[in-house]
């Protein structure tokens, strides 16, 4: 007697077809998943590197101003300019260790002033 998918029953084979149907939408829905978990990573990174960006920029403006102000009590040695630096640097960024130091550097670019 010969082995073979011929000398199987009806239901066997039945049986048969049904598993690899199962098997397979398994494996659809499970590649759908892991791509969709891909996904949804790859949008939480996007989110993240553009918010990053934007405190780039924050920071980046408010140093500039700083950087202005200083250039202008520089050039013109008034205190108002000190002030305008002192809120610049106060201004709320999310870097604040930057914001400290430029709020440092104010107050000894005041000092030295007041001691000339």
């Amino acid at each position: 007697m010969a082995w073979g998918v011929n000398s199987l029953r009806l239901s066997h084979k039945m049986t048969i077809v049904g598993s690899i149907g199962v098997v397979g939408l398994l494996m659809v829905g499970g590649t759908y998943l892991v791509k969709e978990r891909i996904s949804s990573l790859e949008r939480e990174a996007a989110a993240s590197a553009r918010s990053q960006a934007f405190v780039a920029m924050e920071l980046d403006k408010v140093l500039l101003d700083a950087r202005r102000a200083e250039k202008d009590f520089i050039i013109l040695k008034r205190q108002s300019t000190v002030s305008v630096t002192n809120r610049s640097s106060r201004r709320s960024t999310p870097c604040s260790s930057a914001s400290l130091r430029m709020g440092q550097l104010t107050q000894e670019v005041s000092v030295s002033y007041n001691q000339a």
